[in-house]
């Protein structure tokens, strides 16, 4: 009775634990940002919401910076971003820097970013980081069928195939490598040709 008594417990504790790990959360995954609309007054716009991987970053500040020279490098680190993406920001205009990724961004991926605003402009401390976020959009490819003909009268040594291929993100250079023509009657790959527009 008591062996019983014991099993009962020990398995009561042992689910609930399994159930409390279970519906904890894990911070990075549930980390929001949410931006003081106090920023307005020093930025008039970033790079949020859903964009490209091969999409740059982009702060537009509220007023020009004296110092900004547009088209050099910017030489001290104002962009933190987490993952961590290797770049280099440059002035577009007197008002305007642009983090350009050495690669593209990983597809799907959220992405977190501490732009240190203090180092341009005069700001209450408050202002000092401006905290924002982006996710880039998952890369797919949809291709469409939409027929097949033979170009020769007399056989099927070439045929011409009919579709087309929708692209969502950056997908061009892979679209070759997605795309092969195999044949029953010649193993391997089969010599294609693409037109695309």
């Amino acid at each position: 009775m008591i062996n019983r008594i014991t099993n009962i417990v020990l398995s009561s504790i042992f689910l609930t634990c399994l159930i409390l790990s279970g519906c904890s959360t894990d911070e990075k995954k549930t980390h929001e940002v949410t931006v003081d609309m106090g920023f307005s007054s020093y930025v008039s716009a970033f790079t949020s919401g859903i964009i490209s991987k091969g999409d740059n970053i982009k702060i537009i500040l509220a007023q020009p910076v004296p110092s900004a020279k547009p088209g050099h490098a910017v030489t001290n680190k104002l962009f933190t971003i987490n993952p961590a993406v290797e770049g280099q920001a440059y002035w577009l205009d007197e008002q305007t820097v642009e983090f350009r990724p050495v690669n593209a961004l990983e597809s799907g991926s959220k992405y977190f970013c501490e732009f240190d605003l203090s180092s341009l402009l005069d700001v209450p401390s408050e202002y000092k980081k401006l905290e924002f976020e982006f996710v880039v959009l998952h890369q797919n490819l949809v291709v469409e069928h939409s027929g097949m003909r033979s170009r020769m009268i007399d056989g099927f040594s070439h045929q011409e195939f009919f579709g087309r291929g929708v692209e969502v993100a950056v997908a061009r250079p892979v679209v070759a490598v997605v795309l092969n023509a195999q044949t029953p009657w010649r193993p391997g790959r089969t010599p294609t040709r693409w037109t695309t527009r």
